[in-house]
């Protein structure tokens, strides 16, 4: 997408990526996506949202029907037609949608935010429980760790590569080097059974760093392959 000016938005860039979604799907995002357009299309292709109510929108409102405590149904009514909509796409929205408001308390360690509303469009509170509806949206604040240790820990933060050809290849190589650690980290875990995200991608990247200058240099043996997978399941 365009890097500056109109549809460089962050809503207008989700819109040019709904068509990757497939029936089944579920989109876990924050308040700012979600709105009744994004919903109402998520809805037309048979994907299901996990979103942070929106702030304008009342966590509590009178007319929502309780299923307990924590949990309640409210319809959304369709708003007026928006300024980039056309009449005939309009006309073509659903004239309500309903919506499933989940309270999810936050007792992680580091959070500012102790509660928050979680909005979905899976009803069922018997088969998607609130607890699992709060972890699927926690679990959305993983991406922004992941992220910062492609940005940070990679160095991907300022992109060194003068044209477009080699800023792709800048990228791609980021990318290969974090799967192969990452899948590094599964291995590791799947013999030692620890968590996957129990485990620092820093001192993963710097422990196979040093392995592999190792293994450059004398080359591979067994004992060193043995090593390796030791250090990865007790030291990380």
């Amino acid at each position: 997408g365009p890097y500056c000016g109109k549809e460089s938005g962050e809503t207008a860039l989700l819109w040019k990526l709904l068509s990757q979604l497939r029936r089944g799907d579920i989109l876990v995002a924050d308040s700012y996506y979600c709105t009744y357009w994004l919903i109402a299309a998520c809805l037309a292709r048979g994907v299901q949202i996990v979103m942070k109510n929106h702030h304008k929108r009342e966590d509590n409102p009178a007319t929502a029907r309780r299923i307990n405590k924590h949990q309640r149904t409210v319809i959304w009514d369709r708003p007026t037609c928006p300024e980039w909509m056309s009449e005939e796409v309009y006309a073509e929205q659903p004239a309500t949608v309903e919506i499933r408001l989940v309270d999810v308390q936050v007792h992680d360690p580091g959070f500012r935010t102790k509660g928050l509303t979680v909005a979905t469009t899976m009803l069922d509170h018997k088969l998607y429980t609130a607890a699992w509806i709060g972890s699927v949206y926690r679990s959305r604040w993983l991406v922004e760790l992941d992220i910062r240790s492609i940005k940070c820990s990679l160095g991907m933060d300022v992109l060194r590569a003068k044209t477009p050809e080699m800023v792709r290849t800048e990228l791609w190589s980021c990318l290969l080097a974090y799967n192969l650690i990452r899948a590094k980290m599964l291995q590791s875990c799947a013999t030692s059974g620890r968590d996957p995200r129990s485990l620092s991608f820093t001192t993963t990247l710097q422990l196979l760093g040093t392995n592999w200058l190792l293994c450059a240099v004398i080359g591979v043996t067994s004992e060193l392959a043995q090593l390796g997978e030791e250090a990865s399941s007790s030291e990380l």
